[in-house]
């Protein structure tokens, strides 16, 4: 076995890129691999020690670019193919001279072949190849201590809060939805928000449950639905919502704020046993039943319009009603009788083949 080292040539290049060296534990990264090439390739596959490190948390991002297009590297003319991760560091540390390595097949040239009626073929001729990317140094820092919010809970970057809420004129007690939209780093998927029930300013005038539903991402913000309910009739907004986050641009931790949101509370009547019996305020809302004397709505009422249609014993002897109670059971009887024969019958039928057959065999020997 012979094992070389992978170099890049004229026609192939890699070229590996982050878009800082030095991050916070938690910021997301977009590392970038692109790979330059001026002739046919196959099979490529593609090496990052930095995403099969364990420090690290991988996600696939799909690029912007088209899978393939054409670009100017060294002055001159390459097509070029892209492969988009986002990084997000798991701890802190340093992580020197990190490369990549691209194998594949590609085109070497042309070679001349014998065709199958003698005539000489030229095509391309295809080998190995395995070309390296440049080497990148990457320092993570952890976040700082000081100056830590309480209710901080691990989003770093720049995020913003935007914040809907339906029905506006509510009674106390009825649910308002919020749709709380978050906007952040590039990745959306693995952004999430804290529960609303650890807000002071809204658990003060509304009941929040203490879940909230997992977002659903939209283009470039995250949309998450929350029901709140208002507790007293003297609420007359939602306050902010807020989402602590450290900025790694000013190297602090900030606070997205969404704008209160004007709502209107009335209300609730409790109903009375007294409303419920017509005596209360509601009485008003009773229509009495009246009588008709006449026509063909007349109400009759009294024990003359009874009649009796008792049925005794003495009628249930008779053979006719002896013959139509019995009938239904016998019939039954017999159907089931039939079926469970034809079961039988069925379930074993060499048993009854062989009876006939002795029926017949005892018959012509007597």
């Amino acid at each position: 076995i012979v094992a070389r080292k992978p170099s890049e040539t004229e026609n192939f290049k890699l070229r590996l890129s982050l878009p800082k060296e030095r991050a916070f534990v938690g910021e997301q990264l977009v590392l970038e691999a692109v790979f330059y090439f001026r002739a046919n390739v196959s099979e490529p596959r593609l090496t990052i020690p930095l995403v099969d490190n364990n420090a690290f948390e991988v996600y696939d991002l799909e690029s912007d670019n088209p899978p393939r297009k054409l670009e100017l590297l060294d002055g001159k003319q390459f097509n070029t193919m892209r492969v988009r991760k986002v990084l997000i560091p798991r701890r802190a540390g340093r992580f020197p001279g990190q490369s990549a390595t691209l194998a594949f097949k590609g085109q070497d040239g042309t070679e001349i072949r014998q065709g199958p009626f003698g005539r000489r073929i030229e095509q391309p001729r295809y080998k190995s190849f395995a070309i390296p990317s440049n080497a990148l140094d990457l320092t993570v820092d952890p976040l700082p201590r000081q100056g830590q919010p309480a209710n901080f809970s691990g989003h770093v970057g720049e995020y913003a809060l935007n914040v809907m809420a339906s029905p506006s004129e509510v009674l106390v007690g009825d649910p308002i939805t919020l749709n709380i939209s978050v906007t952040g780093p590039a990745l959306l998927d693995p952004v999430d928000l804290p529960p609303l029930s650890r807000q002071e300013s809204l658990t003060r005038d509304f009941k929040v449950p203490e879940e909230i539903e997992d977002g659903a991402v939209h283009g470039k913000y995250k949309m998450f639905t929350q029901t709140v309910r208002a507790l007293r009739d003297d609420v007359t907004s939602i306050p902010p919502i807020e989402l602590v986050y450290f900025d790694t641009a000013q190297g602090r931790y900030e606070t997205a704020r969404s704008r209160a949101i004007p709502i209107t509370v009335k209300p609730t009547r409790i109903l009375t046993a007294g409303d419920i019996e017509g005596a209360g305020p509601l009485s008003s809302a009773k229509q009495e039943i009246q009588s008709w004397m006449q026509g063909i709505a007349h109400n009759y009422a009294g024990p003359d319009i009874l009649s009796s249609q008792a049925l005794g014993f003495a009628g249930l002897a008779s053979p006719a009603r002896i013959a139509l109670m019995a009938g239904p059971p016998l019939a039954y009887a017999a159907l089931l009788l039939v079926v469970v024969t034809m079961r039988k019958r069925n379930a074993d039928p060499d048993t009854v083949r062989a009876r006939r057959a002795m029926g017949r065999f005892e018959s012509e020997i007597a």
